[in-house]
């Protein structure tokens, strides 16, 4: 790989992973946010006014749930991006990585030591 496409590989990796859980958590955080589940999460956090410990737990778990989810979008929209895992094409055993993280069976409820909520 050239150092040309390992930066263009950075940036987009900056600007459709990080840059979009930023944003997504800053309209979370002033309430700026549309979606349902979100503005949910904006009025839990509302809640947390003395509680600081919560809320660090609270919005450090949705954080990370968020930018792995983004990072697996990031993946399954970029065609460039191989991804093996003991010898497998994980995109190819997938019908969407992010999906891979919720529900009852997902990545998160089977395998994350810290609990989430997400379904």
């Amino acid at each position: 790989m050239s150092k040309i496409e390992l930066d263009d590989f950075g940036r987009n990796l900056l600007e459709q992973v990080r840059d979009e859980v930023i944003d997504k958590w800053i309209g979370i955080i002033d309430g700026s946010v549309k979606a349902p589940r979100l503005i949910d999460w904006h009025n839990e956090i509302k809640e947390f006014q003395n509680a600081p410990q919560d809320v660090a737990r609270f919005v450090s778990t949705k954080i990370v749930d968020s930018c792995i989810a983004a990072f697996l979008r990031f993946i399954d929209s970029n065609e460039e991006i191989s991804v093996e895992w003991k010898g497998v094409d994980i995109r190819e055993e997938s019908d969407g990585l992010s999906g891979e993280l919720y529900g009852d069976h997902g990545w998160l409820a089977s395998f994350a030591r810290n609990p989430s909520d997400e379904k």
